[in-house]
């Protein structure tokens, strides 16, 4: 299930790589679904979830696509080595 929520990102990602905001707007809301199944509402993880993509949907609805594009490869860099050290909340 991660895999699929940084495959979701992923898709974030290409949509502001396009420049369309209301696909990214809308995949972003998957991706935040997907951690609410994942983490439900653990404070711990979702807390910090929940700021960054925030952050991010602000960006994407002004239309900063360059800092919207920086933020999510961000985060997804920060899932990808929390997977690969096999961070107790994330697996598979």
């Amino acid at each position: 299930m991660f895999n699929q929520v940084i495959k979701s990102l992923e898709a974030v990602r290409d949509e502001i790589d396009s420049r369309n905001s209301e696909m990214a707007l809308e995949k972003l809301t998957a991706v935040l679904l997907q951690l609410t199944d994942l983490f439900g509402h653990d404070k711990n993880f979702m807390g910090r979830c929940d700021s960054i993509l925030e952050q991010l949907r602000g960006e994407i609805q002004k239309k900063k696509y360059d800092e919207a594009w920086a933020t999510v490869v961000g985060v997804l860099a920060s899932l990808r080595k929390a997977q690969s050290i096999g961070n107790p909340f994330i697996r598979g």
